[in-house]
């Protein structure tokens, strides 16, 4: 396979992931949510429990640790970002950098905010605190900032900023 074609593939891949990943959580915030939101409660606490038990987190966690690899090699191996003068002293560089920081963010908000959080927030629902679904719209909505944040990014490089 020759460099190009292997460039397309990872991109290719990247993209295909990213999409997944970003998708999900608007998925998530904007549909799901209100939808399990909008059931009765035992509805709520067992749809919320099926969908933590179908390892959801995990499945992110892995799309997204994936999506960050695949960034890092299409931006070094198979990009510009060769050496730490061109990662700190050019724009794409930087940009780069900040989208590199921006995914590991959203992976580690994810890993050690979001997730560990449903666990209690399903005990509330069981224990009849209606409210409780919607605490974690806040912890989606800062994940949300975050892939807008890496979106730009993307954006940004693809003109060389």
């Amino acid at each position: 396979m020759n460099m190009l074609s292997l460039q397309i593939v990872v991109t290719w891949v990247h993209v295909l992931f990213g999409i997944f990943w970003f998708g999900g959580t608007l998925y998530a915030t904007f549909i799901l949510g209100p939808a399990v939101m909008s059931l009765p409660p035992q509805s709520q606490l067992a749809l919320f429990r099926s969908l933590m038990n179908r390892k959801a987190p995990l499945v992110f966690e892995v799309v997204g640790s994936i999506t960050i690899l695949l960034g890092i090699i299409r931006g070094t191996l198979l990009g510009p970002v060769q050496t730490l003068g061109f990662l700190l002293g050019t724009a794409y560089g930087i940009t780069w950098a900040i989208a590199l920081l921006f995914g590991l963010g959203i992976l580690a908000w994810s890993h050690f905010v979001t997730t560990p959080a449903s666990e209690p927030i399903a005990q509330a629902m069981a224990a009849g605190d209606t409210a409780s679904a919607r605490r974690v719209i806040p912890l989606l909505l800062v994940e949300l900032a975050g892939f807008f944040g890496v979106f730009t990014c993307m954006i940004l490089m693809r003109f060389g900023l």
